[in-house]
């Protein structure tokens, strides 16, 4: 998500941090391996619907990190939602929903028990 508009911001790459330490119990050398070492091919499906739209929540608070949602980040949401089972069209109203809620910071679980 970090790299996918050419440009890594500061805040994408800080939220991609704080992400994978609070919720994936990541250490910062996990974090630069991934990053370092990944060639963009590892994809795993969450089993759960509610992993599923976690795991959406966290790539939108990735892509509004910078504040600045460029349409490549959206069509990178748009293709995890339709990988992740979810009809494709409804995938920019699930899109909109996941950005409007980490501009909020609204936390996944409450994006969960909203659904």
């Amino acid at each position: 998500m970090m790299i996918v508009d050419g440009k890594i911001a500061n805040e994408e790459k800080a939220e991609l941090y704080r992400v994978g330490r609070e919720f994936f119990n990541f250490s910062e050398e996990e974090i630069n391996d991934v990053i370092v070492n990944t060639d963009g091919s590892l994809f795993i499906k969450p089993n759960s619907i509610d992993e599923r739209v976690q795991f959406l929540y966290h790539l939108a608070l990735i892509a509004n990190a910078d504040r600045v949602i460029q349409p490549e980040e959206r069509y990178l949401l748009k293709k995890y939602v339709i990988a992740f089972d979810f009809l494709e069209e409804n995938a920019d109203a699930i899109i909109d929903l996941l950005l409007e809620k980490a501009k909020a910071n609204i936390s996944p679980k409450e994006i969960i028990k909203s659904l």
